[in-house]
């Protein structure tokens, strides 16, 4: 199979025009007889079109697009072999409502340069083509743009986050319609900005609404995204919990693994073990900031938050890989369920951890084996206060321990901390606080194929309470 992406001017008699009824009809023909799967985008005059399949049809589909609008040598942006294909089907998607008025030189050059300088991004034009770069403030050549989706029922909640990216960073908050038909009856919104300059680097927020998510657009939309965020009413119950639900079972989510951030209004409990529970289901790591959904600055603060604290683990783990190979495995694996549990060690409280950490870790490291390491991680001061002789160099551990801490230090703005597992693909991480000394972690590593979890935290418990 091959895949082409390209690019041309959606102009007849030298007038623009939409693609006619008969056109789409006879092209959604075309690609369900013939295997094809991709995504047609008109904007503004310009038309972008991505096909996947069988070469032969694949070439017959695009010199049918391009013989419409009188493109006889439209401009390919990348033409290559795949053995599997992104889309799920062949759609169109229009936009309609803004015009970028610049010509189609200008336009294919921006698309060209932000595939060449996003980096997270480059398979994926899309995002430029109808969303063009708003942001005020040029990035740096090669910076990543991170890339977080808000999800909620209502397009009116939307207004206060975008509202307030204006206020502060000058982001222009841009409101597009979509349709696959370009009828006015047919479309729906979409809502996004682009911030640069702030600590996080450049991010992209789109908004994600119950007709986006439903559409073919939201493929496109919702690659490569490192945050999803839901936008919850205290009755969060019923339709929007299965808007969560829809969303967070997205074909494309289930393959970029995102973060999910719940801003909730707090006050009801059973709202947020729902929702946890919901992304521990879909395989997704979870946290949760509690505010109002109308105020866009404490929802900015929570994602930014949120975003520097994932670079920051990030650069822990590719500082890890890079500097010690032997835990590359035990560090390199992306999570895929987090869960907070409470600390169950029984009674009486007065008889917990009465020995030294040191002590603890020499019990655990004979009772775990080799195939487990653990540490003591001080986070007021960001270092390891003790480890196991089977860790990672103290340099690294050091490394770790600085994202640990200031993951934790947001966790516990929301009360207490507990114990934290997070499941890797080939291992488990354990996070427990000492029963004394919330500010002193043991931070455990082993491996998932050596002994069941519930096994593996019993030991843990036993050694501490002992």
């Amino acid at each position: 199979m091959q895949v082409v992406c390209y690019f041309g001017r959606t102009a007849r008699q030298g007038q623009i025009a939409l693609p006619s009824e008969n056109l789409l009809a006879a092209s959604e023909d075309f690609a369900q007889r013939h295997g094809l799967t991709g995504l047609l985008a008109v904007a503004d005059g310009h038309f972008l079109h991505v096909l996947e399949g069988e070469e032969a049809a694949v070439q017959d589909m695009m010199g049918r697009i391009a013989e419409f609008w009188n493109e006889q040598s439209p401009s390919i942006l990348f033409e290559r072999t795949i053995t599997r294909r992104n889309y799920q089907q062949w759609n169109v998607v229009i936009s309609h409502g803004m015009k970028h008025g610049s010509d189609a030189a200008s336009y294919l050059a921006g698309v060209r340069r932000f595939l060449e300088d996003d980096i997270g991004n480059a398979a994926d034009p899309f995002r430029y083509f109808l969303t063009p770069n708003r942001s005020t403030r040029q990035t740096a050549h090669g910076a990543q743009v991170r890339q977080v989706a808000i999800f909620s029922n209502s397009v009116l909640w939307f207004n206060p986050i975008f509202s307030h990216l204006s206020d502060r960073f000058g982001a222009q908050a841009c409101a597009l319609k979509m349709s696959s038909t370009g009828r006015e009856a047919d479309s729906y919104p979409l809502d996004y900005a682009d911030v640069a300059g702030d600590s996080a680097g450049p991010v992209r927020v789109v908004g994600i609404s119950e007709g986006l998510l439903a559409s073919t657009l939201s493929q496109p939309l919702l690659e490569n995204i490192e945050l999803m965020v839901f936008l919850m009413r205290r009755s969060g119950q019923g339709s929007d919990t299965e808007f969560v639900a829809r969303a967070m079972a997205h074909p494309v989510v289930q393959r970029c693994r995102p973060h999910v951030l719940f801003v909730t209004p707090g006050g009801n409990q059973a709202l947020s073990d729902m929702l946890h529970e919901m992304a521990l289901q879909a395989g997704l790591a979870s946290t949760e900031t509690r505010g109002s959904v109308l105020m866009g600055g404490p929802t900015w603060k929570a994602i930014h938050e949120q975003l520097v604290s994932m670079a920051q683990l990030q650069c822990t783990i590719d500082g890890a890989k890079e500097d010690d190979k032997s835990t590359s495995a035990a560090v390199s694996a992306r999570a895929v369920t987090e869960v907070d549990l409470e600390l169950d060690l029984g009674e009486p409280a007065c008889s917990v951890a009465q020995s030294a950490p040191g002590e603890i870790l020499r019990q655990l490291a004979h009772a775990l084996g080799t195939a487990a390491w653990a540490a003591w991680i001080d986070t007021r001061s960001r270092d390891v206060a003790a480890r196991t002789s089977n860790a990672p160099r103290a340099d690294i551990l050091c490394e770790l321990a600085q994202g640990i801490s200031a993951n934790l230090e947001a966790i516990a703005r929301h009360g207490p901390l507990h114990e934290m597992v997070t499941t890797f693909p080939e291992h488990h991480e354990i996070v427990i606080p000492h029963p004394r000394d919330a500010a002193l972690v043991l931070l455990v590593f082993a491996r998932l194929d050596e002994q069941p979890l519930a096994m593996l935290r019993r030991q843990i418990l036993n050694h501490l309470a002992n």
